[in-house]
């Protein structure tokens, strides 16, 4: 049996996460009746879900259906993936933003640890959220270009010494990925690099 996960990187726009959401219900609805996908953990989910029990003869079919809906009925295929494993551990993701974002990352702010740098709107955004009561964000003033630096801070307070669960998923607001990004990532063990167009998904290979 195989794992088709399905994997976003939210854009920085209103309703996004509402639009994945409703993707996923209609794959629910596809495929309730003969794999293992949980309508419950699809109306919690932000950026991810996965559809288990998948006959290994079978998965290649599902994963193009479901890239299909992503085209064709959603319209979210710029922005999301669909991968397919044979486990499919939880994520443990953090954000790193190194643009302004504007006015837009509200619903980006409130599910995984967020570290921001300053630029434009991003400083006043955060202690914005800082007054609302948000947690786990940081404001952070780094080099964008020393990606050394950045996954330096990220492993030193997520990694595998800092918490039980550390973090196995970049998602990166900002620069697409070039060789010398890719290489920062690989020293750190961050293997699968998908571009996207508000950035790019980093993840660990295991």
């Amino acid at each position: 049996m195989k794992t088709v996960r399905i994997i976003g990187q939210p854009k920085p726009e209103f309703g996004w996460v509402h639009r994945f959401r409703n993707f996923g219900e209609d794959v629910w609805v596809r495929y309730r009746g003969t794999c293992d996908v949980s309508i419950e953990e699809i109306d919690a989910s932000f950026d991810a879900f996965d559809v288990r029990g998948v006959a290994d003869d079978k998965v290649a079919i599902v994963a193009a259906e479901i890239e299909d809906l992503l085209r064709d009925v959603h319209h979210l295929d710029d922005a999301v993936v669909v991968r397919v494993s044979d486990t499919a551990p939880p994520d443990h993701a953090v954000v790193i933003v190194l643009e302004d974002l504007g006015e837009d990352f509200g619903e980006i702010a409130w599910k995984h640890p967020l570290w921001v740098t300053p630029g434009g709107r991003n400083r006043a955004l955060v202690e914005e959220m800082w007054a609302g009561g948000a947690k786990g964000i940081t404001l952070w003033s780094s080099d964008v270009h020393d990606w050394y630096g950045i996954l330096r801070d990220i492993d030193m307070h997520h990694g595998a010494d800092a918490t039980d669960e550390p973090v196995n998923k970049l998602l990166v607001y900002g620069p697409q990925p070039t060789p010398e990004i890719e290489r920062a990532l690989n020293e750190y063990d961050f293997r699968v690099v998908i571009p996207t167009p508000c950035g790019f998904i980093a993840m660990k290979s295991s």
